[in-house]
């Protein structure tokens, strides 16, 4: 735990834009992106979700999710597979589920490791899970920018024209970043809310981000 914990607190000092571009990279249309685009869209992306953070920090959170008549559910993680953690989810029309589970082992991995707890600041795990999840549902109603931008790309003599979900996801962090005042990138908490589960796919999620 303890060489965890290090590893955390280092992958804490490098910039902001190696989580996500590794989000970015993630994405399956990654490849479809041209090399010269993809640093502006993740510019784009990011100033999208601080553009709303702004606009709605003068509210809690949870006044801002009673407004918009949001249903707040908690589900129990018992899958065995890796891949299948889902830490929160929007699911339309208007509610969002966030992983008791992942958030119990969390809060005690945060205790245990007093050294982590800036990554929270003065929110706690499920505001910052929910605010990630506010994001989606916002981009939705309003058709963000990170609704609306696609890529195009040929598929042999064919044109095809597709989503970039990544963008998505970089700019819902970077709206609870912003939101809470957070000074740490919100994936950091990944591999902290996995580890105590999975303790190997945490380590695997870190070395991606170590290689970029």
């Amino acid at each position: 735990m303890e060489v965890f914990a290090s590893t955390i607190l280092t992958l804490a000092k490098e910039p902001r834009n190696i989580f996500a571009a590794y989000l970015l990279q993630q994405d399956h249309l990654y490849n479809k992106i041209p090399l010269a685009q993809r640093s502006e869209l993740i510019s784009q992306a990011e100033a999208c979700g601080e553009g709303i953070a702004e606009k709605l920090r003068g509210k809690k959170l949870a006044e801002w999710l009673t407004d918009y008549q949001l249903q707040l559910e908690t589900f129990e993680d018992t899958t065995k597979v890796s891949f299948n953690h889902v830490l929160a989810e929007f699911q339309q029309p208007d509610t969002i589920r966030v992983n008791q589970t992942l958030i119990d082992v969390g809060n005690e991995l945060l205790q245990a490791e007093t050294n982590l707890a800036f990554l929270t600041g003065k929110a706690s795990l499920t505001e910052i899970l929910q605010a990630h999840e506010l994001f989606h549902f916002l981009e939705e109603q309003d058709r963000l920018f990170t609704k609306e931008k696609h890529v195009t790309y040929k598929t042999g003599p064919f044109k095809r024209k597709a989503r970039i979900h990544a963008l998505s996801e970089i700019a819902a962090n970077r709206f609870a970043e912003v939101f809470f005042q957070l000074h740490y990138p919100v994936l950091l908490l990944n591999p902290v809310l996995l580890y105590p589960i999975d303790e190997d796919y945490s380590w695997q999620f870190i070395r991606q981000i170590q290689q970029l």
